[in-house]
Order: C-alpha cells, then sequence, then structure tokens
C-alpha cells in the first residue's frame, strides 16, 4: 500500500526536459530580438535646438585674420566751400543810471549803441532818459529788488512778503518814473528772483505791459530767465560782469570773456557800471571790436 501511495507522487510532478525546452524558447526570442535591433536600429531623437549660436573653437593666430580681404580705397577728402559766418552779437548795458550826472551823460555820449537801465528814484533818471532815448538808445527800468544778504535795494523795492497787486501797484509807479522805458531788468533781487511765485507775478504784469526782462542774474538760483521763456516773455541774462572788479585790467579780461561767450553761442550780454574806469575801457576798446563781434542793442539778442 505505501509503495503504490509513493509511485502515485511521481507522475504528478514536472518533467526535466519539459523545462529545458521552455529555457531554450526564451533564449531564441532574446537572441531573435538583438538581432532584429542590430539589422534595424531605433532612431535617434533629434537634438534640441540652442538658442546661442554655436561657439567655434579658437586657431591659432597667423599674424592676420583669415579671410581677410584688403578694404577698397578711400574717396579723397573734399574740402568745403568756405563759410561766411556773420559776426557774433554783443549787447552791453549800462546799470545804476541816474545818480550821477555828468558820468552817465559821458557814457550816453559813446557813439555806440549801449543800452542804458535806470534806478527809478536816481535824482537825474528822468532828464537822463529822455536824453539816451533822444540819442537812439534802448531805456530799462533798473527795479529795485530783495537781497539774500538783507542789503536794503532802495526806494521802489520789491519785497518776497508783497502780494499780486502790491507787486503791480510799485512795479508801474517805478515805470512811470522813466521815460521812454522798454523793458525792465532787476537791481540786486538775489532772493526775489529765487522765488518762483513772486517772479511769476512780476512776469505777468511785464508780459501785461507788452515789455522785455533781461534777468541780470545776481544769483545762481534765479528763475527769472526761464520763467520768463516759459512765459513767451522776450528775453535775455546777463553773461558778463564787465566790472564786478573795478580796475581797467579786469574789465579788459571781462570784455574779451564777452567776446568768447558770443562766439560760442552766436550773442552774449554783459552788464557794466557807470564807472570811470568802465568808461575809459569802453572808450579804447570798443572801436576794436568791429572785426570780432557786433554791438548792437538788447532787444537784438533776445530769446
Amino acid at each position: 500500500m505505501a509503495q503504490k501511495r509513493r509511485g502515485s507522487k511521481r507522475g504528478r510532478g514536472h518533467s526535466p526536459w519539459r523545462e529545458v525546452a521552455w529555457a531554450g524558447g526564451i533564449l531564441l526570442l532574446i537572441i531573435t530580438v538583438l538581432a532584429l535591433l542590430a539589422v534595424f536600429p531605433r532612431p535617434r531623437p533629434p537634438a534640441p535646438k540652442s538658442s546661442s549660436p554655436p561657439v567655434e573653437k579658437p586657431q591659432k593666430p597667423l599674424g592676420r585674420p583669415l579671410f581677410e580681404e584688403p578694404p577698397p580705397p578711400e574717396r579723397p577728402i573734399k574740402k568745403p566751400p568756405p563759410i561766411r559766418v556773420k559776426l557774433p552779437e554783443i549787447s552791453i548795458v549800462i546799470d545804476d543810471m541816474g545818480y550821477n550826472n555828468g558820468l552817465d551823460q559821458a557814457f550816453i555820449d559813446l557813439p555806440y549803441p549801449l543800452t542804458f537801465s535806470f534806478l527809478p528814484y536816481g535824482p537825474h533818471t528822468q532828464e537822463l532818459a529822455r536824453l539816451a532815448k533822444a540819442k537812439g538808445h534802448e531805456i530799462l527800468l533798473h527795479l529795485p529788488m530783495e537781497s539774500s544778504s538783507g542789503t536794503p535795494p532802495g526806494p521802489g523795492a520789491l519785497y518776497v512778503y508783497m502780494d499780486g497787486q502790491e507787486i503791480a501797484r510799485i512795479l508801474q509807479e517805478d515805470l512811470n518814473r522813466v521815460p521812454g522805458v522798454m523793458g525792465v531788468n532787476n537791481h540786486m533781487g538775489s532772493r526775489f528772483t529765487a522765488n518762483p511765485v513772486k517772479m511769476r507775478l512780476l512776469l505777468l504784469e511785464i508780459k501785461r505791459r507788452g515789455l522785455i526782462f533781461l534777468d541780470s542774474r545776481t544769483t545762481a538760483e534765479t528763475v527769472g530767465y526761464r520763467l520768463a521763456r516759459e512765459l513767451g516773455i522776450p528775453s535775455a541774462e546777463r553773461r558778463v560782469f564787465l566790472d564786478h572788479t573795478v580796475n581797467k585790467k579786469a574789465i579788459r579780461h571781462e570784455l574779451k570773456r564777452l567776446i568768447v561767450l558770443a562766439r560760442s553761442e552766436g550773442k552774449a550780454v554783459a552788464i557794466g557800471h557807470p564807472h570811470k574806469e568802465t568808461l575809459e575801457v569802453l572808450k579804447k576798446e570798443l572801436p576794436r571790436l568791429k572785426k570780432k563781434a557786433r554791438l548792437v542793442p538788447l532787444s537784438q539778442v533776445l530769446n
């Protein structure tokens, strides 16, 4: 009975030959796949496009670049025809007129188109302004304005505490005291001309009366010339003080500087004062300027 039971277990087991056959079949399948891959290789995916150009490997220098062609011959440079350039224009304004009758009149008698600016309360302002006007000179009101130093600017002055109505009233009173007036420039005024609110009020009154404006530039902080141009007022700014230092050598130096500026900018304005030294330099130097610049009235150099 025991022997019969053991024989039945062997009959139900797997044959070793069958396992060998399965292994051989799998091996044959793998060999077939590998052979097919060798004959028909798998296509490679396209390389991603680079956003930057390929970098070339540096080559050894050969003394001159490769593939360089000689440039074409340069065309000869033609000399431009000579250009006739008009002389630069300068204008000289003499401030502080009206206080020294003899010296002021000597300036007025000079045979040149100087422009004169009169202080409103000068004892000789009215008679000298009429004389200057009769001789063909342009006349300005030298309007006193508040300074930063606290130095009194004199009668008829404008101060930053004033409102628009008072500014207009004082301006008109001062204008009435200068016959033949065609414009205004500031006497002192380093504080007033730096105040954009007050200067706008003043310049609007100047524009309403059809006058011109010359910014004497007694401070680098002035807004006068800029505002005048914004408001469409014919205007200019002083570029040189002829006699800030009152000696002949310094005055001659400033006169030369005026010419240099005029050549550079086309025109330039200088302010002088009724000093004896200034008068003597102008008498001597103005005749020599005819070949370097044209001396013109202020109205011809306005912007």
